[in-house]
């Protein structure tokens, strides 16, 4: 039996899909030190904005990269 992954998609399902599973650890990996700084209550604070920004961001094109897109912090 194949481990779940990342996000309940094993390492296969992430390769039928076309993700690239590094890409997705590091940009998690970069969110949690750019939190560094931050106490456990305010990281939460800031998932739930990172969420709203992030779900803004969703309304586009499924293959639009999102370094190209402007967010409104």
């Amino acid at each position: 039996m194949e481990r779940k992954s990342i996000a309940g998609l094993t390492d296969s399902a992430l390769e039928m899909l076309g993700y690239d599973k590094e890409k997705i650890l590091k940009a998690v990996e970069n969110c949690i030190t750019a939190m560094g700084e931050l106490t456990i209550e305010e990281s939460k604070v800031a998932r739930k904005h990172l969420d709203s920004v992030m779900e803004e961001m969703y309304k586009r094109n499924p293959d639009t990269l999102i370094n190209s897109i402007q967010p409104c912090l």
